[in-house]
C-alpha cells in the first residue's frame, strides 16, 4: 500500500419482515509509513479483528 492514513468502519444491518436494525462500529485509524508498511498492516489486522467482534455482537443483538 501507499503511505498515508486510512480510516475503516463496519456497518451491520438486519431486516426481518417490516423490522430493520443497524449498528456502526467505531472508526479505526491506520497509519501506513513508506518505510514501515508492515507495521501498518499489523495495525489494520488488529482493527479488523475488533470490527469482526463488533459485527458479531451486533448480529447477536439483532437476533435477540
Amino acid at each position: 500500500e501507499e503511505a498515508g492514513t486510512l480510516y475503516y468502519y463496519v456497518v451491520a444491518t438486519s431486516s426481518i419482515g417490516n423490522s430493520s436494525s443497524g449498528v456502526t462500529s467505531d472508526t479505526a485509524e491506520v497509519i501506513v509509513n513508506a518505510q514501515e508498511g508492515q507495521e501498518g498492516q499489523e495495525q489494520a489486522d488488529s482493527q479488523e479483528e475488533s470490527s469482526e467482534e463488533s459485527q458479531e455482537a451486533a448480529n447477536a443483538e439483532n437476533q435477540g
